[in-house]
Formats: C-alpha cells, sequence, structure tokens
C-alpha cells in the first residue's frame, strides 16, 4: 500500500519541478532583446572565473552587442543561471585606439582577458558556445568568421596563436598560422552540428619563445590539436583569451549578412 500510495506523489513532485524549470526559447534567442550591456564582464562563478574580461573594441560599440542575459527569460544556459548573448548586424563597426574596424572591413563584439599570461605560466582557457539555428550565421564568400582566438602581444607585434573558425558549410574549425604569420597551416575540422547545442572548447597553453611552448585544444572533451612550439616570440610576450563574433572582409561575402547570435557561458581560465 505504500508503494501505490508514494508513487503517484513522486510522480506529480516530478512533473511539478519540470513544470518549473526554464525552456529554452530558439525563436526568443533571435529576436532583439533587453538586458545588463557586458562591456566589463567582471570574474565571477556564473559566467566567468579566473579572469576579468572587457570589450575589445568599445569606440562606436552597439548595446546589442553583449548582453547578461537569463534561462529565467528562455535563453539558453550551460550552468548557473546566466549567460553572454553576443549579436552582430548588418552594418555594425566599432574599434578601439590602435584598429578601426570601420575602415578595415570588419564588424565584430568580442571580449577579451584583462589580465593576459606570460611566458612559462602553464595555463587552461576553457569556454562553452551556443549557436542558435540560422540560415546565414556565416555568409558564404571569401569573408571569414571567428567566435574565439587566443591573441599574442609582443610589443610592436600582435597575431593570433588559434581561431575557432565557422566556414561556408556552417562546420566549425580549428585555424593555426605558420610560425607567427597569417599564413595559415593548419584547419581542423572540429564541429559540423554546431546549432542548438552547447559544444564545450579548451584551450591548454604554455606560453614560451622555444621548443618548451606547447598548444593542446580540445573540443568537447576531444584533443584535436596537440602541437610543442614557440607560442610567444620572445619572453616578453603575451597570451590572451577572447571569446564574441568576429567577421573579417564582410565586403568580400557573396551574400547578405543577417544578425548573428552567439550565446557564451562558463569560461574559466586555471
Amino acid at each position: 500500500m505504500i508503494k501505490r500510495t508514494m508513487a503517484p506523489i513522486i510522480l506529480m513532485v516530478m512533473i511539478s519541478l519540470n513544470a518549473c524549470r526554464p525552456t529554452y526559447s530558439p525563436l526568443l534567442s533571435l529576436l532583439p532583446t533587453a538586458g545588463a550591456e557586458c562591456d566589463e564582464p567582471q570574474a565571477g562563478d556564473d559566467l566567468i572565473s579566473g579572469f576579468t574580461a572587457e570589450t575589445t573594441h568599445p569606440l562606436n560599440q552597439k548595446n546589442h552587442g553583449c548582453l547578461v542575459v537569463t534561462a529565467d527569460e528562455g535563453f539558453p544556459v550551460i550552468a548557473g543561471s546566466q549567460s553572454l548573448r553576443f549579436e552582430v548586424r548588418p552594418g555594425d563597426c566599432s574599434g578601439n585606439d590602435g584598429f578601426d574596424d570601420c575602415a578595415n572591413d570588419r564588424s565584430r563584439h568580442e571580449i577579451q582577458e584583462r589580465e593576459g599570461t606570460f611566458s612559462g605560466e602553464a595555463t587552461t582557457y576553457e569556454a562553452n558556445l551556443f549557436v542558435p539555428s540560422q540560415p546565414k550565421f556565416k555568409p558564404r564568400g571569401n569573408n571569414l568568421m571567428f567566435l574565439s582566438q587566443l591573441t599574442i602581444s609582443d610589443g610592436d607585434y600582435f597575431g593570433t596563436l588559434v581561431f575557432l573558425e565557422v566556414n561556408d558549410h556552417q562546420n566549425l574549425l580549428l585555424r593555426t598560422h605558420q610560425g607567427f604569420s597569417w599564413d595559415i597551416d593548419q584547419q581542423i575540422l572540429v564541429a559540423t552540428d554546431i546549432f542548438d547545442r552547447w559544444i564545450n572548447f579548451r584551450y591548454e597553453v604554455i606560453p614560451s619563445p622555444n621548443s618548451g611552448g606547447s598548444l593542446r585544444v580540445y573540443v568537447d572533451d576531444q584533443l584535436v590539436l596537440d602541437e610543442s612550439r614557440p607560442t610567444i616570440p620572445s619572453e616578453n610576450g603575451v597570451l590572451a583569451f577572447r571569446a564574441g563574433i568576429y567577421n573579417a572582409f564582410v565586403s568580400e561575402a557573396d551574400e547578405t549578412f543577417d544578425n548573428q547570435i552567439l550565446f557564451v557561458d562558463e569560461m574559466k581560465k586555471y
């Protein structure tokens, strides 16, 4: 009798709990929305841990570029109650004191690590991406689209150690360069089903100007790149993490741009 009495009660509790859980709304994710701007997201367990972030291009940045949104509102969140919603619209462009996207055929809204990682500091960066279904997330053409990068600063030199790139087929690639040039070394296919799911990626890096440097990249816990090589040009080099939406060579797209939407959550440095 006890089992017969308890089972419906347990079932009712489970139904009640499920009814209280927020439901992800694909349509809501693509519509213009409001929220707190995340031009300077502070380190915290819910969104970012281990570092403080800031907008890479604050000059002429748009209010919709990066917003803090919640699961209760129907937005995708992998842990905690919040995530960061990035949006770049056709015609958006911004800049900073060193580079003007508007004059250089680019558009973006990215956030970057403020502190950086220095020579010899073995460091792991981790983050999660969620791309709602969008038919032209990356328009076809000779334009480029990136969702994350590890940048290198060293005196007058600025470059990128590794990119997460989206191609014309809406696949996710890992892109590296030869030495410290912009010449492509590898473009590794790491995900073909990028929409409507969380994708976890992890950079394990040792900054070094010699053979002591290394870079390992994991996507959904699968090792996709393992290199031992110089990762900064000199002992003064600094690596820093970026995430968001970055378009290059916008005018070379063969299709018109639509609004581009991306969610990022659980960014960590350790």
